[in-house]
């Protein structure tokens, strides 16, 4: 998520509500970002380079119907 080649993880928040973005780099964590939502989170969260740039896209669903796609 953050360029520097230590992989990422991508969470859901305990109530659904919202993911989250962190690392383990050295043996520490870090949390690198944080988006909220109105609704939960009700699918899998996949990776996948939408766009062909070399980047991925993570692409969730939300129990309101929403798709959410998130761009580095």
């Amino acid at each position: 998520a953050d360029g520097d080649g230590v992989p990422d993880l991508a969470l859901p928040t305990a109530d659904r509500r919202g993911l989250r973005i962190v690392s383990f780099q050295a043996g520490r964590f870090r949390e690198l970002a944080t988006i909220a939502h109105k609704a939960r989170i009700d699918t899998a969260i996949l990776a996948n380079d939408l766009d062909r740039n070399g980047v991925p896209e993570l692409v969730y669903g939300l129990d309101d119907d929403t798709l959410v796609v998130v761009r580095r």
